[in-house]
């Protein structure tokens, strides 16, 4: 069973790691349950909602792609999803749907591969992420940036974004990875994306 922490809330405003391998969820202090985990695949977590395509046991099965979702509006306190943003048809629409369950305050957790990562090429995934992804989502950056809204009437605050990087024997992964968390422009838009990063980790809060 994955481990689950819950953060204090004098630090729910600090960016919070999962790297592609790290297995513990971290849940900001004083977000009331029902909490949902969007793609629990084998690995439900305890005292969730767990929710997937397939039936694996104790979960929920709906298509993530077909909406509504069975939930009703403003229902859930923190949703939990890694590994699946990428396999969606319209990632967008789907964060319409999860904001529309979700409370006003609530946080949500997405990890996905970075599109430098080998495993983003994978064959079943359908998207690929870089750490502005999230920026349309975001109605005040948007309106800040002078940025196209598309269309979505979602509202998130992008609390936080982490670009993970793999270690071990990649010693020189530390500074990269420092780099591009302080610039991930920097990282992404020169020969420095020649260190895959391995996944990146968006921390949002819904605004309603």
């Amino acid at each position: 069973m994955t481990a689950i922490r819950h953060l204090p809330s004098e630090l729910m405003s600090t960016p919070i790691i999962h790297s592609g391998f790290e297995k513990d969820v971290i849940i900001p202090h004083g977000l009331a349950k029902p909490y949902l985990h969007f793609g629990c695949g084998k690995k439900p977590l305890k005292d969730f909602v767990n929710a997937d395509i397939m039936n694996l046991g104790n979960n929920i099965v709906f298509d993530f792609d077909s909406f509504p979702y069975p939930f009703k509006d403003n229902h859930f306190g923190y949703v939990y999803s890694r590994m699946v943003f990428e396999h969606l048809k319209n990632p967008y629409a789907v964060l319409e749907e999860l904001w529309r369950i979700m409370r006003k305050g609530a946080f949500i957790d997405i990890i996905v591969p970075h599109y430098t990562s080998p495993g983003a090429h994978n064959p079943l995934h359908l998207c690929f992420y870089d750490s502005h992804v999230m920026d349309f989502v975001d109605k005040n950056m948007i309106r800040h940036a002078g940025l196209n809204d598309y269309g979505f009437t979602c509202d998130f605050e992008l609390i936080s974004t982490r670009l993970n990087f793999s270690k071990g024997k990649q010693f020189w992964n530390y500074a990269v990875e420092l780099i591009a968390n302080k610039k991930p422009d920097l990282y992404e838009g020169t020969p420095l994306s020649a260190f895959p990063c391995s996944s990146i980790t968006f921390r949002m809060k819904a605004r309603k």
